[in-house]
């Protein structure tokens, strides 16, 4: 320790508390007779002088800026050696650092360097095999022997006819493909137009169909409100916006307006079979107005009553076939059949593979009027028959299949049949 550079430093005026703790570690560090420093860490410096490293690199920082303090071989966070500056009768610091005081940093060592070796291939070629080969080389000969005759020709030819032949080609090359794709859009264009012609078409023949139906819609309509009126003593029944649309479907699927008028009388007429949740009790005492929204959802159950009690009341003949067959009752659902027939026992196959609305929907008014050998007369509503046919047709052969193979089955308009029965004296009174 030199003792000049530890009474400069308790001499010296001016300077702060942490400031002299720093300066007297630096001067105790300090060998008699210089005023330099042997290699001192921060960490070691900041431990001899009981101060934070933080407080010891700004002090080191002040000090250097107001001359008091240099730092010798050695940056911020480093190693270094410290000089008091002002401190006389010392020697000059030497080119050779002092000896190290306290521990040094341990040298550093380059990290291992990882070989690099080539990634493996993604995919496995397998190795080609000998025609494919062949094939290869036989489109590299005749890609270069292209290049080739081009290159001769370029020589040979003079600039301008060989930009003609170019020219020539490229434009022959348009045409065709110009003409190729005029051939499939005209050819697009005709199928879209046919398939537009053909959906306005449909579009017509349904709007003819409408109009057509309009004028028995009107008229029921009218008669419904007047009737509402008389039996429901004086009360009236206002016509919703959606009534045209119920009664001309069912005008549509085949019902006249005479049997439109007989079943809103059933509905009006019906009693409750005291089964909670059945269609009886729900047209009798779950709905709260019998008007056309309940005519259109239970005209079906309403079709089969109707048919009850005309067969109830007796028909004339005994022979003639029922064109609604199946009854509706407190111990029997609408979707049941009772026939014993060959088209009850296809009907019961079908019931086996399609829900009961589809079955209620579509089969359950069909009924056979005639067996032949080899083929069965189904009489039904048109549009159910073409419904069946374009919807139900492998159902059916399925079933017809099952129950006797080769069978076929025609239907036949009910309307039809129920007019020749009338014809020939043995319709339903």
């Amino acid at each position: 320790m030199s003792a000049d550079a530890e009474r400069y430093v308790r001499a010296h005026p001016g300077i702060r508390p942490s400031e002299r703790a720093l300066l007297d570690a630096i001067a105790q560090l300090i060998p008699d007779g210089h005023d330099t420093t042997s290699s001192i860490s921060q960490d070691d410096l900041a431990a001899q002088a009981r101060l934070h490293r933080r407080t010891v690199v700004k002090l080191i920082s002040v000090l250097v800026k107001a001359g008091e303090l240099d730092a010798i071989d050695g940056r911020q966070g480093r190693i270094a050696r410290y000089r008091l500056a002002h401190l006389q009768g010392a020697r000059p610091p030497t080119t050779a650092p002092l000896p190290l005081l306290g521990a040094a940093a341990p040298p550093r060592r380059p990290a291992p360097r990882a070989r690099v070796t080539a990634p493996a291939p993604l995919f496995d070629t397998p190795p080609m095999a000998a025609a494919d080969a062949q094939r290869a080389n036989n489109v590299w000969r005749a890609i270069t022997s292209w290049l080739v005759v081009r290159v001769i020709v370029d020589h040979m030819l003079p600039s301008n006819l060989w930009r003609s032949i170019t020219s020539t080609l490229g434009n022959l090359w348009r045409s065709i493909t110009s003409t190729r794709h005029v051939l499939a859009v005209d050819a697009r264009a005709r199928a879209r137009s046919e398939e537009e012609i053909q959906e306005e078409d449909a579009r017509a023949r349904e709007a003819a169909e409408i109009d057509a139906r309009a004028p028995d819609v009107r008229a029921f309509l009218e008669w419904f409100a007047t009737e509402y009126t008389v039996s429901h003593q004086g009360a009236r029944c206002t016509v919703a916006a959606a009534d045209p649309f119920k009664i001309d479907e069912l005008l549509r699927l085949g019902r006249s307006v005479e049997r439109l008028k007989l079943l809103t009388r059933v509905m009006w007429t019906l009693t409750s079979d005291g089964v909670h949740g059945s269609e009886r009790w729900y047209i009798a005492e779950g709905a709260p107005v019998r008007n056309i929204w309940l005519l259109h959802r239970k005209a079906d159950v309403l079709d089969a009553e109707l048919s009850r009690r005309t067969d109830q009341a007796g028909s004339r003949g005994a022979a003639t076939p029922q064109l609604r067959p199946h009854s509706v009752g407190p111990e029997r659902r609408w979707d049941d059949v009772v026939g014993e027939d060959v088209w009850s026992e296809i009907l019961r196959h079908i019931q086996r593979k399609v829900n009961k609305y589809s079955f209620g929907t579509w089969w359950f008014d069909s009924v056979l009027v005639r067996e032949q050998p080899g083929a069965i007369d189904v009489a039904t509503n048109p549009d159910r028959a073409r419904w069946i046919e374009k919807h139900y047709s492998q159902i059916l052969a399925d079933a017809v299949a099952e129950v006797r193979p080769g069978l076929r089955v025609h239907f036949v308009d009910v309307d039809d049949v129920e007019e020749k029965q009338h014809a020939s004296g043995g319709g339903r009174s």
